[in-house]
């Protein structure tokens, strides 16, 4: 969808698995927790972990 930009950052160590990790920058037309989002990803390509800052309730991190 236009207006959307990933790149692929450091990757997230997990005991003795590394998940991949892609960061989303979200348009400002679209809603949503905060203009920025870190995912990972498992192995089997399935999400581990999905951080983000609540930008709508302060700004506080959450996972």
């Amino acid at each position: 969808m236009p207006g959307f930009a990933v790149t692929e950052i450091e990757p997230w160590r997990d005991g003795d698995e590394v998940w991949r990790g892609l960061r989303a920058a979200f348009p400002p037309e679209i809603a949503g927790h905060s203009t920025e989002q870190d995912c990972s990803f498992g192995p089997d390509h399935l999400l581990r972990r999905h951080d983000h800052h609540v930008d709508v309730a302060g700004g506080f991190a959450a996972a």
